[in-house]
């Protein structure tokens, strides 16, 4: 008998978890997602991000490369790092088993199984908080049924919708209901190993989302404590010495992750946040009751307009809840408020700043609306079981009100992302569920009938909202065309140079991490995690950067060589110049040597860093105060304004060539995205970005050539043309190549495992070797056998000062706290368990 009851829970679970499954899967054959069409789930950071994350996370775990730094990533990052802010769920280690070109396949079949997953525990919590009977041998049971519909609800709730994408996030959200069934059993039973377990794993899965989660987790513990001190009239300090115990422990057992992520991330730009001076409101109540509509479009910019979508249920029953009479006063007021400060955390700056653990976040609004989701879904679930606790009367008044501001949205006629047909449908589904709910409330028999009714309309309705607004796709042999190509242009470059350290860059990306994408050392990251003071060092040299990517755009000839840029691919047949040559044509495309390419490391003198401020000037005046400070002379400048004529029109800009050579170009601030470059008639390339402002390359041309620079916006831009000093880029270039690092051996293979450099370098005086790699904490060098102290250079390179004479070097890596993290961790998980056995009954 036992057993029959317990088979009979979990097939319950099993519809739990296979309703979203079913639907998500529907939904992938319907937008024609690969294996059932040419589409992939690749969007947004998934896209430009998380792919390339994976990739490498796979080159790594299966070729045994080192997790704690890479150089595929930007100049240099901290892998560990990036692997615990992105790559942390334990269900990403599967990806030792996943074939390289199935990848993609491989994080949609993730994101369909944590979705499923956030609906079995969902309906567990509603099961277990709600006591529901599991034990019943009818499946239809109103409370069962509900439960089952409340948990897909939750599933497919508008923050999933919006952030499906979002692999790194699904684990935390999904996890977030055992958090809460963790709590009731810590309370109710003083069993503490759900808690522990699911919120130990959803910290270590995404720290960030677990901020959420942890403040949230606080709140609802005081509050179930209250309430069932209350109602059972006892209090019990065991629960609250257990709570904080294991709060504590959970978040400690991702201490190996934590320690060294928080150490990377003071040189990220997140950093410099600060709390709000005073308080703001970012729209009013109507706009975020508009929010809940079906059907509104996804919202993932920048006026924190809130992802609430459950399904358009919560509209009429949120108001009957109020109304219910079966429920206590003592129930409804702190839920209420609950409910309000949500709505209020929304709208709010200083709320939104402390939601987000002390961070404006970047895009991406409302972060926690999920929970906010579940907290409404257990509100509904309440009125639905106690449907005797509202009349008829009750139930039309409710839907009168919440058809009040959907029809003044319709005739007031003010620009919101709802349009009227979504507010109409919207509605004829509320007057749908208010009739089934009249019935449910007037007959007497077959109500099971109409329980199942209301729950597969739920269900129907959540499904058609997340087939109308998610899973978001792109042509997926699109993103994959370059891969063929790539892999023997790397293999090529790798047998070229053998164990050497050199970059590679591209004119052309299908991403800001194409190095991870590919598999090679580049000069460009898209990272929350980068070292933002070598995006300033970019951007105050004219190349591209922002709060969280800089890339090589921009790039000139002395800092190309300052980054060991050695090779540059595109597909333009035309880019040789004096600053690069050709080598090979792979594929579709052209292979490039750069002619002025320095080692990794690199002499500089305190005397020319010391001349050179880069930070006050305007980036062509800090590249040529850069040229005359490694020539320690006032010579001629690097790059020198041109004479050559411009005739500007909406559209198009013709540049008439009087004076030949390598020229670049700069601009105004313009929020456009392209512009195409035609020397005469032919397309030379097309600089994208452009509203990111960086210097523009625009070759080589003779006398007489006319250069248009074409956007598609009809805007006028005027461009301030600079020719290259051929003759004084030589200069640099000897000056800074005379003492030059010479490599030894350059080892990044063993997970654990440090990167090190070894080589020697031999000075005609006392200098400085600089290193084109970020400077932060974890580097660690000896200098002929001698610990020598590491030093920045511009406050983003290494710099260590040298003597003269013969510089044997060896610098190395290691994620700093990693071992200090891992023996909490250990410590931790151990406490846990020991206390789990010995205080509670493991479950």
């Amino acid at each position: 008998m036992q057993k029959t009851t317990r088979l009979r829970a979990q097939k319950e679970r099993l519809i739990a978890f296979f309703i979203p499954f079913i639907v998500c899967v529907a939904i992938i054959v319907f937008k024609k997602i690969y294996p059932f069409g040419n589409k992939c789930m690749l969007h947004i950071d998934m896209y430009h991000q998380y792919y390339p994350y994976f990739s490498e996370f796979r080159e790594v775990l299966v070729k045994n490369k080192s997790l704690y730094f890479t150089f595929n990533n930007g100049i240099g990052n901290d892998f560990f790092a990036l692997y615990a802010y992105y790559l942390a769920s334990p269900l990403n280690l599967f990806l030792v088993i996943c074939p390289t070109k199935y990848i993609i396949e491989f994080m949609t079949i993730l994101i369909v199984v944590k979705i499923s997953l956030a609906s079995l525990f969902a309906y567990k919590y509603f099961v277990y908080h709600f006591g529901i009977d599991e034990n019943s041998k009818n499946l239809f049971d109103s409370e069962k049924c509900y439960a089952i519909a409340l948990a897909t609800s939750y599933a497919l709730c508008g923050f999933c919708a919006a952030y499906s994408w979002n692999i790194m996030w699904l684990d935390s959200f999904a996890l977030f209901p055992a958090v809460l069934c963790g709590i009731d059993k810590l309370v109710k039973e003083n069993k503490a190993a759900c808690y522990y377990v699911s919120l130990a794993i959803a910290i270590w899965a995404n720290y960030y989302i677990s901020i959420m989660i942890c403040i949230f987790s606080f709140m609802y513990f005081i509050y179930i404590y209250i309430e069932n001190a209350i109602e059972k009239k006892e209090k019990s300090i065991r629960s609250v010495i257990n709570f904080i115990i294991f709060s504590l422990l959970s978040g400690s057992t991702s201490a190996v992750l934590i320690l060294p992520e928080l150490s990377v991330l003071k040189y990220a730009y997140s950093s410099t946040s600060t709390f709000p001076k005073k308080s703001t409101w970012y729209f009013g109540f109507l706009d975020e009751i508009m929010r809940m509509s079906l059907g509104i479009r996804v919202y993932i910019d920048d006026k924190h307009l809130p992802n609430i979508y459950t399904t358009t249920a919560a509209l009429l029953l949120l108001v009957l809840y109020i109304f219910n009479k079966k429920i206590k006063l003592s129930r409804k007021i702190p839920r209420i408020i609950i409910v309000t400060f949500f709505f209020v955390s929304f709208s709010n700056n200083i709320l939104d700043f402390i939601w987000h653990g002390l961070h404006f976040p970047s895009f991406l609004p409302a972060r926690q609306s999920f929970i906010f989701s579940l907290i409404i879904l257990c509100l509904m679930f309440e009125v639905l079981r106690n449907i005797e606790g509202i009349d008829v009367k009750r139930i039309i008044v409710a839907l009168c009100i919440v058809f009040a501001p959907f029809l003044y949205q319709i005739f007031n006629g003010k620009e919101n992302m709802n349009s009227n047909f979504n507010i109409i449908v919207t509605l004829l589904f509320v007057f749908l569920y208010a009739i089934i709910l009249i019935i449910l409330r007037r007959i007497k028999r077959r109500k099971k009938i109409f329980t199942a009714l209301f729950a597969m309309i739920m269900i129907s309705e959540v499904a058609i909202n997340m087939t109308l607004v998610s899973f978001e796709t792109t042509s997926r042999s699109s993103y994959l065309a370059r891969s063929k190509d790539y892999k023997k242009i790397v293999e090529y470059l790798e047998k070229r140079e053998g164990n050497d350290f050199y970059r590679v860059e591209q004119s052309e990306r299908k991403t800001k991490n194409d190095a991870m994408l590919y598999n090679y050392s580049s000069a460009t990251e898209f990272s929350s995690i980068l070292n933002y003071n070598v995006s300033k060092f970019y951007q105050n040299l004219g190349l591209e950067g922002g709060t969280n990517f800089y890339s090589y755009y921009g790039a000139t000839p002395v800092i190309s060589a300052m980054l060991s840029v050695k090779y540059y691919i595109s597909k333009n047949a035309n880019e040789a110049n004096g600053t690069r040559k050709f080598i090979k044509k792979i594929g579709d495309f052209y292979v490039y040597e750069n002619t002025y390419t320095l080692p990794v490391g690199f002499a500089f003198s305190d005397e020319a860093e010391k001349n050179w401020n880069e930070k006050d000037l305007a980036p062509i005046d800090s590249i040529n105060a850069l040229s005359k400070s490694i020539l320690l002379s006032e010579s001629t400048e690097l790059l020198t304004f041109s004479s050559n004529l411009q005739n500007v029109k909406p559209g198009k800009t013709t540049i008439k060539i009087y004076r030949p050579g390598h020229l670049y170009a700069v601009y105004d601030s313009i929020d456009i995205e392209y512009i195409d470059e035609y020397v005469n008639d032919d397309l030379r390339k097309t600089f994208s970005s452009i509203s990111n402002d960086y210097i523009l390359d625009l070759g080589e041309v003779k006398l007489g050539d006319r250069i248009y620079l074409k956007n598609d916006e009809n805007r006028k831009i005027k461009f301030y043309i600079y020719n290259l000093n051929e003759k004084q880029i030589q200069e640099n270039y000897k000056v800074l190549a005379h003492e030059k690092f010479k490599l030894e051996s350059f080892e990044q293979t063993g997970l654990f495992n440090g990167v090190s450099l070894k080589g020697n370098i031999k000075l005609d005086k006392e200098k400085n070797i600089v290193f084109s790699i970020p400077y932060q904490k974890g580097w660690k060098c000896k200098v002929n056998g001698q610990e020598k102290k590491i030093e920045s250079f511009k406050d983003t390179f290494i710099k260590i000062p040298l003597n003269k004479g013969e510089n044997d070097i060896n610098l190395e890596y290691e994620t700093p706290y990693f071992k200090l993290g891992a023996f909490f961790t250990f410590a931790s998980i151990i406490s846990a368990i020991l206390l789990i056995s010995r205080r509670t009954n493991i479950n």
